[in-house]
């Protein structure tokens, strides 16, 4: 949850001091930058191969996804993201575009790329799915393709977001594609 406070200091009985504000602050324990460690999540690569919804995207491709729980990124409260066939979440639209080439990462908008690449339509699949009963659900999708230029060699990587604490996870199985 989000709140807004105006806060009034009381000196004395009577006092006459002015309210300041508006202060901001939120119960998800986040500021709104991200710091970032090489820690894993508690269950590591979750294989959703077999109980996640299954997406299948041509090349280029994106799918609309509603959140079942809100992701607070940068200061933001996120409902709805566009899952892209080249390796990214886009948070906050369900028709954003993830282009092959990650060249203009400065005018990217707001999402968790753990693999952006270009991706081919091949390989095994991509997938996503919510794990787990609130507050402690997790938010996995899966990327199980192959890497355009890379001999058909597959890269398996997913990403993670965690309710509980909003921790973000890239987690890679397999991204050799030499």
């Amino acid at each position: 949850s989000f709140y807004d406070a105006y806060i009034r200091a009381i000196c004395s009985p009577g006092d006459t001091s002015i309210y300041t504000g508006i202060v901001t602050f939120n119960t998800y324990n986040q500021g709104y930058f991200l710091d970032w460690d090489n820690s894993c999540p508690s269950g590591g690569f979750i294989d959703i191969s077999s109980t996640g919804t299954s997406i299948t995207l041509n090349d280029e491709d994106e799918y609309p996804v509603t959140l079942q729980f809100p992701i607070f990124f940068q200061g933001t409260l996120y409902t709805n993201a566009t899952i892209g066939n080249n390796g990214a979440l886009i948070l906050g639209t369900t028709t954003a575009q993830v282009p092959a080439a990650n060249t203009s990462m400065n005018v990217a908008p707001n999402g968790l790329y753990p693999f952006w690449d270009d991706s081919a339509s091949s390989g095994n699949g991509l997938w996503f799915q919510t794990i787990g009963t609130a507050p402690n659900r997790k938010f996995i999708v899966l990327w199980d393709k192959d890497r355009v230029g890379a001999g058909g060699n597959t890269i398996r990587f997913e990403l993670i977001v965690e309710e509980a604490t909003q921790e973000i996870f890239y987690v890679y199985e397999d991204v050799i594609t030499g």
